[in-house]
């Protein structure tokens, strides 16, 4: 047998030669004989919750989950106003397992997890959905958990979990007005932060390479949990499904980890003696989009001081001096503008050039920085219309520098 079918029958997946199948298959496991949890029932129908406490001062990876965390400062970086007024109880860290990958209208949602701070630390609650049929009590638990919260916290979730979880209480005509809460998609702002060090922002990276969070063997696969509820309502054998329930908790504990991390980091009381030097660049970037300009400069600069400016991408650079130039600080933008303008960069040449021609007056220093574009323009694949309009710029300046001359 090879190992990937060795690796999906130690998952559960049923892999079975012909002359072994009996015509009386074993009875499975419940899901209560295989996860320790409790059952709520209403009417005839019922939905198996699963339960676990991590106290303060509980690690994961490198994150220990304290009970203070100040969220005035960062409103700016999450985009939400309210959270300036809000506490860690308020977040509620959910994700969803499905029984497909897709939004249609046949996929349902199996497992809800999630965690949320109390005053003891973090807990953690998994909604697990046995039969089909008992659809409105899983959604209703749910529902009622959600509006407990102030915040809800994703990953990726406002492209699938949220919209799924919407569609299944429209088709059980609940009302969903919950689900209009703010909502922070972690994915989103992980593209951001890690964008300049880290090739992929999947979870799975994100707790390798900045939480350093290992899962162990009893993790499943994502693209395998799909199949492995399809077979327990076949076989109703929940053997298998102990791996997703560990798969399920291990993402929204991360979330809540994570949420932890990036605002202590992104925090302008912060100490970024430990954090990576292009992460603080990052955020500097985040808050300048986001217009807090003090709060940008802050972390360029903390960035700058930790590693030689000559080093960092072209780009970054730019941005820090396009920060310094719209707040009037000329010199210190034509600092940065010059030492990416030793890297060849184009903008900054032309940056330069626009710097010394209408706020020094210094056509010959503005006429050498056109040459020095023009020079780059031709060692590379720059567009013809950026060369017509140096050339412009060039002839210009020159008719300029003529005029001069002659009324001397």
């Amino acid at each position: 047998m090879s190992d990937l079918l060795k690796k999906l029958q130690s998952m559960g997946l049923k892999i079975e030669k012909g002359f072994n199948i009996s015509s009386e298959p074993e009875k499975g496991s419940s899901i209560d004989q295989i996860i320790k949890g409790e059952w709520i029932e209403s009417r005839g129908e019922r939905v198996f919750v699963y339960k676990e406490s991590y106290p303060f001062g509980s690690v994961h990876g490198n994150v220990i989950f304290e009970k203070e965390i100040q969220f005035g400062s960062i409103a700016q970086f999450w985009g939400i106003d309210q959270i300036e007024t809000m506490n860690l109880k308020d977040f509620l860290f959910f994700d969803t397992e499905t029984s497909g990958l897709s939004l249609g209208a046949g996929t349902i949602i199996f497992l809800f997890g999630c965690c949320f701070f109390s005053e003891n630390g973090l807990e953690v609650l998994q909604f697990f959905l046995e039969d089909p049929a008992s659809e409105l009590i899983f959604l209703n638990n749910i529902d009622e958990l959600i509006q407990g919260h102030k915040c809800m916290v994703s990953y990726n979730g406002k492209s699938f979990d949220l919209p799924m979880l919407r569609s299944r209480m429209i088709l059980n005509r609940l009302p969903h007005g919950n689900l209009a809460k703010p909502h922070l998609d972690l994915l989103h702002f992980s593209r951001s932060l890690w964008k300049l060090r880290l090739e992929s922002r999947r979870l799975s990276d994100i707790e390798k390479d900045i939480l350093a969070f290992q899962r162990s063997e009893d993790e499943v696969p994502g693209w395998l949990v799909p199949q492995l509820y399809q077979d327990y309502l076949a076989t109703a054998d929940a053997s298998p499904l102990e791996g997703v329930f560990y798969h399920n908790k291990n993402d929204v504990v991360s979330l809540a980890a994570l949420f932890s991390h990036v605002t202590r980091l992104v925090s302008e009381n912060n100490s970024l003696e430990s954090a990576n030097l292009l992460d603080i660049i990052s955020i500097g970037s985040i808050y300048q989009r986001s217009g807090n300009f003090t709060l940008s400069e802050s972390f360029y600069q903390q960035g700058l001081a930790k590693g030689d400016p000559a080093n960092l991408d072209n780009k970054i650079l730019r941005d820090f001096a396009l920060l310094m130039k719209k707040q009037g600080k000329w010199m210190d933008a034509v600092v940065l503008w010059q030492i990416a303008a030793k890297k060849n960069d184009l903008i900054a040449c032309v940056e330069l050039a626009k710097y010394f021609e209408h706020k020094e007056i210094d056509l010959i220093s503005a006429s050498k920085w056109v040459d020095t574009a023009i020079n780059i323009i031709n060692k590379s694949d720059a567009s013809e219309k950026a060369g017509q309009e140096l050339l412009h710029r060039k002839l210009r300046l020159e008719s300029k520098i003529q005029c001069n001359h002659e009324k001397r």
